[in-house]
């Protein structure tokens, strides 16, 4: 992308908004039917940073630091229509669970009672507590974590198949 073009940043301060890079992985995926769908030109580019993002995020390495930079080259890589598109369809958790379930992705509830939520840290929170931390942690629960992987994998393959 031209990086003298107007880009447009991520939106991520309304209301259940997700986190940046489910944001950017989920509104990704959902641009494919769509005129603002990614070009096989840009599919490149992005398989190679969010294989970078995933490869980081798995090995457990990756500082914050090199995470949101390679969140924002992502972004930067998008044209403004498509982050537009992306800030108009304000995705959120609810969103993102009718999505999983659609596609056939295991989700928990969010809730702490699905799956995968054991009695660890964090079961004694009240739902309030629950989403101060989340949102200090940027929204990565270890479900949102999981579910961000799986959705990671798909957008992966999806870029792989546009080359």
């Amino acid at each position: 992308m031209d990086a003298t073009a107007e880009q447009i940043p991520l939106d991520d301060t309304y209301q259940d908004a997700l986190s940046p890079r489910l944001l950017l992985a989920l509104g990704t995926l959902k641009l494919a039917d769509t005129p603002a769908a990614i070009t096989p030109d840009q599919a490149p580019e992005l398989l190679m940073l969010w294989q970078a993002l995933d490869n980081l995020t798995r090995s457990g390495t990756g500082a914050d630091a090199e995470v949101t930079a390679l969140l924002l080259q992502i972004e930067q890589t998008l044209a403004p229509a498509q982050v537009a598109a992306i800030n108009t369809m304000q995705l959120t958790q609810l969103e993102l669970q009718t999505w999983a379930m659609e596609n056939g992705l295991a989700i928990g509830t969010g809730t702490g009672t699905g799956t995968g939520q054991g009695m660890g840290q964090g079961a004694n929170l009240t739902a309030e507590e629950k989403a101060t931390r989340q949102a200090l942690n940027g929204g990565a629960g270890n479900s949102e974590n999981g579910l961000s992987n799986s959705i990671t994998q798909l957008l992966i393959t999806y870029l792989e198949n546009l080359k």
